[in-house]
């Protein structure tokens, strides 16, 4: 799996998130995220306990709800056969910090779009990217 999908699955995450726990972002504690961890996970520090988030997220009445594709496609777990939770990690990492960040908060309020990577933001009427870098600089 290349980075690329790892960034789109974690953006698809973060939109369901933000559409069922939208405190989501402020909970977050960034120095004690691992993915590889059900307790430390972006599920796990959301909802306490990654089965219990599982089960809300995806509508799921078992704890086998952490095993479905969609805990896949919304980047909250790595494939067998690509990634890393270090890679999945990094692009948490990356778009968490993105959203923190007050200018980016704005833009995203007036239809700009973080870009896959999180590093660069997105122009909703001319698609040119500014990077995050030089926003407010």
């Amino acid at each position: 799996m290349d980075q690329n999908e790892i960034n789109d699955r974690v953006a698809r995450g973060a939109a369901l998130l933000d559409s069922e726990s939208p405190e989501w972002l402020d909970i977050i504690n960034l120095d004690e995220l691992s993915m590889s961890s059900d307790e430390r996970c972006i599920i796990g520090q959301t909802y306490r306990d990654y089965d219990t988030g599982c089960a809300a997220l995806f509508d799921a009445e078992c704890p086998c709800a952490a095993h479905t594709p969609e805990v896949l496609t919304h980047g909250f777990e790595v494939s067998v056969v690509g990634g890393s939770y270090r890679q999945l990690g990094d692009a948490w990492r990356a778009l968490i910090l993105a959203r923190r960040n007050p200018q980016v908060h704005s833009l995203l309020a007036y239809g700009w779009q973080l870009s896959r990577d999180s590093l660069s933001m997105i122009s909703p009427g001319t698609g040119r990217e500014l990077a995050i870098t030089s926003i407010g600089a």
